[in-house]
């Protein structure tokens, strides 16, 4: 679902997205990777907050480049 954010465009994620692309992170490992609090983080998970376009992104970049480290 693609939802637009006050008025910037980008992908919203959904809650189911975001815990699916944790994955085996724990939320306090996901939160710091955006320099957040892992209480946000389970509210992103929850559907409490929605995450900007920007957020999420950064998160993606940053996960995939831990994943990318670790197998070197």
């Amino acid at each position: 679902m693609n939802v637009r954010n006050r008025g910037t465009s980008g992908y919203v994620p959904t809650p189911e997205e975001i815990i699916v692309k944790r994955g085996n992170l724990s939320q306090s490992a996901s939160a710091s990777l955006i320099y957040t609090t892992q209480a946000r983080w389970s509210d992103y998970e929850k559907g409490k907050n929605r995450m900007h376009p920007a957020v999420w992104e950064l998160f993606l970049l940053k996960k995939d480049k831990d994943a990318t480290n670790e197998e070197k």
